[in-house]
């Protein structure tokens, strides 16, 4: 049967104004407990609207240096986004982005987010550079990173645009770090040398994109590929790309030692993180090759961290799992909690 626009209009004028709290089950004594709790969260936050926000007391003896901090932040974050308007100037990166090859567009598109998680950061500074001067009205968000800036932390609104939270001032370093080496691998005329995870704000899709590459030269479906890894018998860093795949660098393994003469992970003593040689890391078809093993497999997590910094172990921030041959059983490693951190 078909019902025109008038036919449902008739019966939605026709349906009861109420339904009794009995017809869906619920009694009437717990329906007026509902209304009653409903009744004091609206009330809270009424309340809430009304109140009187009172910024925090920033000390005078600080507020100067806090000042100069601010400006300081600022003038290197505008001469990160001058960089950022010049190369857009000077090359035809944005006309390349439509037929550019899978991994320098995941490149040009890193970029942008650096830009914009480059404008963000501006916008913050410079409201609370004038708030601190007093032209602007304080807020709770100010507030909040002004607080953080005083005590040299990564205000809290910040901290979801990165995997990485160190200490302010060598956050700030590693964002212009970052942000050269990033510029790097996108100048460079031939494919980088290697990469260093931390550079990018989704490392994840940085692995996707490597499988991207070789599915589209051999135009094969992209399931067909996994990431193998291999790490370097030299602790030497490479001076050329390899042929297949890339090199990633910056690794640091902690809570166990890396045997470089043998490949292996090997128990420790020592609380300090051993530097791990460059990896190698490709696109392979197929599943891996059996080949028998003479020391068991660890799938080693690796994160985004920073140097002297414990990093958040829990899943979500893994990027990807290594397997290394183990001298140590698996589950020992796993109960010690061995990882690799890439750091810049």
């Amino acid at each position: 049967m078909n019902l025109t626009h008038h036919d449902i209009e008739k019966r939605i004028d026709l349906m009861p104004s109420s339904i009794e709290s009995v017809t869906v089950g619920i009694c009437n004594g717990f329906e007026k407990k509902l209304f009653e709790q409903s009744s004091k969260f609206m009330s809270k936050i009424l309340l809430k609207t009304q109140t009187l926000f009172i910024p925090s007391q920033v000390d005078s003896s600080c507020d100067g240096s806090l000042k100069a901090f601010v400006s300081d932040c600022i003038r290197i974050l505008q001469q990160l986004q001058d960089s950022i308007t010049s190369m857009h100037q000077d090359s035809g990166a944005e006309v390349e982005w439509v037929s550019a090859e899978p991994m320098r567009s995941f490149l040009l598109q890193e970029r942008r987010d650096f830009e914009l998680l480059i404008e963000h950061l501006l916008c913050d500074l410079d409201n609370t550079l004038h708030v601190l001067e007093g032209s602007r009205p304080w807020d709770e968000e100010s507030d909040n990173i002004t607080r953080s800036l005083e005590s040299g932390r990564l205000p809290r609104s910040w901290q979801v645009l990165t995997g990485v939270s160190p200490p302010l001032p060598q956050w700030m370093q590693a964002l212009k770090m970052r942000f050269q080496l990033l510029n790097s691998y996108l100048g460079s005329p031939e494919s980088p040398v290697s990469y260093n995870l931390t550079v990018f704000q989704h490392p994840r899709m940085f692995l996707v994109t490597l499988l991207q590459q070789k599915a589209r030269i051999e135009h094969l479906d992209l399931n067909r590929y996994s990431i193998h890894a291999q790490v370097l018998s030299s602790s030497v860093p490479p001076t050329s790309a390899p042929a297949n795949g890339i090199y990633i660098t910056g690794l640091e393994l902690r809570n166990a030692l890396w045997d470089t003469r043998h490949g292996l992970l090997q128990d420790t003593l020592s609380i300090k993180p051993c530097s791990m040689p460059a990896v190698w890391l490709r696109a392979e078809g197929g599943e891996a090759e059996s080949a028998q093993q003479p020391y068991p497999l660890y799938e080693c997590p690796v994160y985004q961290g920073a140097e002297n910094m414990d990093v958040d172990l829990k899943d979500s921030n893994i990027i990807t799992h290594l397997a290394l041959e183990s001298r140590m059983d698996p589950l020992v490693c796993t109960q010690r909690r061995v990882h690799i951190v890439s750091i810049i």
